[in-house]
């Protein structure tokens, strides 16, 4: 991730998880393989070259004893405030913000890479690419994107419109006409735009394109069980 020729930027990685008793589907200590869904996502990030801290922030006790049992000595635990736990871009920022105040964060890194518990084989690989394109660009945050190759529309109160390319509809394929997916578990955001009065989402972006296999998320049981099949046929080393 280190180029002598581009700015240093210094990278912490956030890993927010609520836990079962504010969201009953969490699956942070759900089995996957022989080891956890946690334990998939904390290792790839420890592997990252770019990732200098990895803390995680819950006010989940189960997640706190296992990290405590499991990461003693690699990954920082937060103890968050239950009143930080809701489904809301507005609480994530402010879990971000009040970990790197806590940590004292906000002055030693220039980055934040916010993991997700929904995206457990992200590859470590798509952390230093993400940081690079970020410093290569100079923008206010990167994601993980998929192209969306299958027919989407919008309705625009008459009926049906056809958003960006249809590749059914022939002609060429523009890129700027593309859509695009973002993936969780690389979505790496810059001190200073997190600091500021701006949502996360908004700003100047760039992407990296991530593979099939890192962009497999979990979010439902039906998922996971997909998950589970797929480590047992061997598709995911442990």
């Amino acid at each position: 991730a280190k180029n002598s020729t581009l700015p240093e930027l210094r990278t912490a990685a956030i890993l927010p998880i609520r836990g079962k008793q504010i969201d009953p589907s969490c699956i942070a200590l759900e089995p996957l393989g022989k080891k956890r869904v946690i334990d998939w996502v904390l290792q790839s990030s420890l592997k990252s070259n770019c990732i200098e801290r990895v803390v995680v922030s819950t006010p989940d006790m189960d997640i706190i004893d296992y990290l405590t049992e499991h990461y003693l000595g690699q990954v920082d635990i937060h103890h968050r405030d239950y009143s930080l736990a809701s489904i809301s871009e507005t609480n994530l920022k402010l879990t971000l913000l009040n970990v790197m105040h806590h940590f004292n964060i906000t002055h030693k890194f220039g980055a934040i890479m916010q993991l997700s518990i929904s995206a457990p084989f992200m590859s470590d690989i798509y952390y230093d690419k993400a940081l690079n394109t970020m410093r290569l660009m100079d923008v206010d945050f990167v994601i993980g994107a998929h192209v969306v190759d299958e027919n989407h529309y919008n309705h625009d109160g008459t009926g049906l419109k056809v958003m960006g390319n249809n590749k059914y509809l022939g002609g060429l394929i523009i890129e700027k006409k593309h859509l695009y997916k973002q993936i969780p578990g690389v979505l790496l955001i810059r001190g200073s735009h997190l600091n500021s009065d701006e949502n996360i989402l908004s700003g100047q972006v760039a992407h990296i394109e991530i593979d099939e296999k890192s962009a497999l998320t979990i979010r439902t049981d039906f998922d996971l069980n997909v998950a589970i099949a797929l480590v047992e046929h061997g598709y995911f080393s442990e």
